[in-house]
Order: structure tokens, then C-alpha cells, then sequence
């Protein structure tokens, strides 16, 4: 359309916005949010599953998602302290989480993204993940893009 002007919306726009969503999302079955969901306050469900005591070896990031149609999906983050790698605290997070916290939380699947290079990818595929795709240049460090996998386990 030649006569719409596109721009970001002003800050005294957000009612505006926020009305326009809610009509968009009342009629529209591929949105990821539900009618009315996004202006909803929501309950933060992320947690994390931790090793070790004082002081704590690794953990594990569980980001849940916010809406009802990806409430199932926990988006996973791994750390474990340099020392402490190859010695199966990341298998015993991970375990935790797939054996126990996901299924009493109603999670049915978890997804995370690592790099191509880490090999890490390794012990996600050991423990039923399986690789969805690759993310080109889905991250810079020292101004180098690299790509990720994204990796996925369905419970």
C-alpha cells in the first residue's frame, strides 16, 4: 500500500498498540499468544536446577514459556564451573530436570540452542535430544558470528 507510512510506534502510542494486538490475536489461530494472554500479568515458571552445595558447581536455566500454546516448552541454559566439566554434573542437571522437574512441572518438551564448535552438543544427543536445525551466525563473540544448533527433547 503506497499511502501507509511504516515507523516505530511512539511511546504514547502503546494503548494504540496494545488495542491492535488484541484484535489481531481474537482472530488468529498461528499467533502465539491467546486473545487477551499478552496483556495478561503472568506468573514467572522459570527455575533452576542446581549441583553442589558452597560453593554451587553448575546449574541449569529452565525459562518456561509464558504463553498457554508454549506453556509445555522449557527454554534450557547449562553452566558448570570450568573445574568441575566432564565429571557428570551436567548429566546429573540434565537427568534431574528430564526425569523429575519437567514432568511435575507439565513440560513435554525441552529446546536450547549450542554452538556448533561446544562440544556439549554431544551429551545432549546421549541424552535424547535431537538437532531441529542450525542458526547461521545466530551469535557474535569478538566479532566473530557463529552458528548454533537448535536442539530439542521431546518428553
Amino acid at each position: 500500500m503506497a499511502d501507509v507510512i511504516y515507523r516505530v510506534a511512539a511511546a504514547t502510542e502503546r494503548p494504540a498498540v496494545a488495542e491492535l494486538w488484541r484484535r489481531v490475536e481474537s482472530d488468529a489461530e498461528f499467533m502465539l499468544a491467546e486473545p487477551g494472554e499478552r496483556a495478561a500479568p503472568v506468573e514467572d515458571r522459570s527455575f533452576e536446577v542446581v549441583a553442589g552445595g558452597d560453593p554451587l558447581l553448575g546449574a541449569l536455566r529452565v525459562a518456561v514459556g509464558r504463553f498457554r500454546r508454549v506453556a509445555h516448552c522449557g527454554h534450557l541454559v547449562l553452566g558448570v564451573l570450568p573445574s568441575h566439566r566432564g565429571q557428570g554434573i551436567g548429566t546429573g542437571l540434565l537427568n534431574t530436570l528430564i526425569k523429575h522437574e519437567a514432568p511435575e512441572r507439565g513440560l513435554t518438551r525441552l529446546q536450547l540452542n549450542v554452538a556448533v564448535e561446544n562440544q556439549a552438543h554431544r551429551l545432549y544427543q546421549r541424552l535424547g535430544f535431537t538437532i531441529e536445525g542450525m542458526r547461521k551466525h545466530a551469535v557474535i563473540v569478538d566479532g566473530i558470528p557463529r552458528d548454533e544448533y537448535a536442539m530439542a527433547l521431546l518428553l
